[in-house]
């Protein structure tokens, strides 16, 4: 359930305990942001814990 619900914005950490905030989801490969500039992509399953859920789709319901 948790990795079907991630969006683009989510700040995660990987299995391998690489921390990044997700730019970008297409299918199973999701992009992260990792650092300054710094992406790399991995599979949906690689995602182990979302630190912090992005609150685009609250600030769309709020306007």
């Amino acid at each position: 359930m948790m990795l079907e619900s991630l969006k683009e914005g989510d700040d995660v950490i990987t299995i391998g305990g690489i921390y990044g905030r997700i730019l970008n989801i297409k299918d199973d490969v999701i992009t992260l942001e990792v650092g300054d500039k710094l992406k790399i992509k991995v599979t949906r399953s690689a995602i182990g814990t979302v630190l912090k859920k992005s609150d685009k789709a609250d600030n769309k319901d709020k306007t």
